[in-house]
């Protein structure tokens, strides 16, 4: 689990259901069980994180000397930078569930990148070596023609992340 309030509970979901279809939850509260509800199970569920962790606005993104991407800090076009996510699905090799991931270990389905609705090259898709298991690194070399403040969309196995993310292009 990584937060939870009166209204939200916000967990990470484990590579062991990979192959279900369906799972039942339960949330325990102060010895009390909450009603038990059945959540269907994806592929993937992309999200980008944000740089002020409201899912929108500038992304939690790298520029390739390691820097925080921003206004102020853009990258060149055509340059490299590094996304971080959530909801890359299964990855190739096995992971301890809850561990910090060491190796890059690239993800089983398919990732593309569009920044600015124009496609990106992926360079690399797979869990963010030093995170804990889950966090997803997507590193990518932008298109060329791009610039300004423009929204970037991580797809895998044919779901998108939210498309109000933005990478800073001079």
């Amino acid at each position: 689990m990584f937060y939870s309030s009166s209204k939200i509970v916000t967990v990470r979901v484990p590579y062991a259901v990979a192959n279900a279809t369906a799972v039942k939850v339960k949330v325990v509260y102060n010895g009390k069980f909450s009603e038990e509800s059945t959540l269907l199970v994806v592929t993937a569920a992309r999200g980008l994180f944000s740089a002020d962790s409201s899912g929108s606005g500038a992304g939690a993104i790298l520029n390739a000397d390691y820097s925080l991407n921003s206004e102020e800090n853009p990258v060149e076009p055509g340059g490299v930078v590094v996304l971080y996510g959530t909801g890359g699905g299964v990855v190739q090799a096995a992971v301890s569930e809850g561990t910090m991931t060491m190796a890059a270990t690239p993800l089983v389905s398919e990732t593309s990148v569009t920044v600015n609705g124009e496609p990106a090259e992926v360079l690399y898709a797979g869990n963010a070596g030093g995170l804990v298991a889950g966090v997803v690194q997507v590193n990518i070399s932008l298109p060329k023609t791009v610039s300004g403040m423009v929204p970037v969309v991580v797809t895998t196995a044919g779901v998108s992340s939210q498309a109000t993310v933005t990478v800073a292009v001079r």
